[in-house]
């Protein structure tokens, strides 16, 4: 390869800008979908905030859950740990190096930041705050649904969202669907085990989905981007055919140098 093309090649990696986590197109029901999940969260809470007994959706619910699934309460049991503080933990770190390994750096970002941060909203400050208990133990919103929502988000992000990785459309819809059902088996699980209301649940799922929306918008805003179906801005030098680029004649190239002898 000449001199003139590795230099502009090297000057075009250096142009690259990471492509954003969600498309523009996404991006409006993204915000609506953030908007959704604020409310749920924020209604549900203040209806049950104090309150120690089941609502009586959660009666309906919990009850129908316990009933139908008590004879497989060891696979409910394997499927609620998987959001575990232990296992959300080293999933997300799976997540992460998987990112880093394919230069998914915005990504490994969205998981680093996103899981951790839901796990600690709903920790730290929602369950002190709508005071929701359950046999003495704050349970709204339920931990694990937060968890198991937030990690399921950031893998539908990842695997739909504009860099998405090199794999066929059925594979990348088929696992961010199992994604979700995988999460959604967690809420169902813990409610069928009698460790959460239905509601508490439903408030975890919005938890973890919003704070992962919210942390992709923010990074996407925060960190320049360029559209992964336009190519990388070509130096000015570069697009012009440079002083010295033979394709344009330039001091050095020999059709001036015949030109000028």
């Amino acid at each position: 390869m000449p001199r003139t093309m590795r230099s502009q090649a090297r000057q075009q990696r250096k142009a690259r800008v990471p492509g954003p986590l969600l498309s523009a197109a996404f991006r409006p029901l993204a915000v609506a979908l953030l908007a959704v999940c604020v409310a749920v969260t924020t209604s549900l809470g203040l209806w049950l905030m104090h309150k120690s007994q089941a609502s009586g959706l959660d009666s309906v619910i919990d009850w129908g859950l316990r009933v139908n699934l008590y004879r497989d309460r060891a696979i409910l049991v394997r499927v609620g740990e998987i959001a575990d503080p232990l296992q959300t933990t080293e999933i997300t770190v799976a997540i992460v190096l998987a990112c880093l390994a394919t230069r998914r750096w915005r990504g490994a970002l969205l998981a680093a930041v996103a899981i951790p941060a839901a796990g600690a909203l709903t920790e730290d400050l929602l369950k002190p705050l709508f005071d929701r208990t359950s046999q003495g133990h704050l349970e709204f919103p339920s931990g694990h649904s937060t968890g198991a929502f937030a990690m399921a988000a950031v893998c539908v992000v990842l695997l739909l969202g504009p860099l998405r990785p090199h794999l066929s459309d059925t594979l990348r819809e088929f696992l961010a669907v199992a994604a979700a059902l995988t999460a959604a088996g967690v809420a169902v699980a813990v409610v069928a085990l009698d460790f959460h209301y239905f509601t508490d649940t439903v408030a975890g799922a919005a938890v973890g989905t919003g704070v992962v929306l919210a942390t992709a918008l923010l990074l996407d805003r925060l960190i320049p981007s360029r559209s992964p179906d336009r190519p990388a801005a070509v130096p000015p030098e570069a697009a012009r055919g440079g002083a010295d680029s033979p394709a344009r004649g330039g001091a050095d190239s020999p059709a001036r140098s015949g030109a000028e002898s």
